[in-house]
């Protein structure tokens, strides 16, 4: 039987794809959608540093979010709003306090609508990009 975190990872990557429509299934969120929700499946509140880079090599986000423990429905998470301005490659790093850290190069496109959304599942050991 699956596990309740797995059971809600899957109805929000369902939840993302549906309201994305088809060309932006998994990139993609409502228009106005934050531009990165952080996801905690761990068992504890965690601190997370998240450093956001263009392609200038501009710094657009620095900063250390604190982020609450998923319970029900997906319910609460961390947005970051504000953060593509226009199309192009950005990379993202995060790190957990005590935990894992990852470094992925995302491509960017939908800022004219601001309808490009990425969900970061941060797990015990490993954190994950959608």
């Amino acid at each position: 039987m699956p596990s309740r975190r797995t059971v809600l990872r899957t109805v929000l990557i369902g939840t993302t794809s549906v309201f994305a429509g088809c060309s932006t299934a998994v990139e993609g969120g409502p228009e106005g959608s934050a531009d990165i929700i952080l996801v905690n499946d761990t068992q504890t509140p965690i601190s997370a540093s998240v450093t956001v880079v263009d392609e200038s090599e501009t710094a657009l986000v620095s900063e250390t979010f604190d982020v609450p423990v998923v319970e029900e429905h997906g319910q609460p998470n961390t947005p970051i709003e504000d953060v593509f301005e226009t199309d192009g490659q950005y990379v993202i790093t995060i790190a957990v306090d005590d935990g894992p850290s990852a470094t992925k190069e995302l491509p960017i496109r939908s800022t004219e609508d601001d309808a490009d959304m990425h969900q970061i599942y941060i797990e015990e050991q490993r954190i994950e990009f959608s």
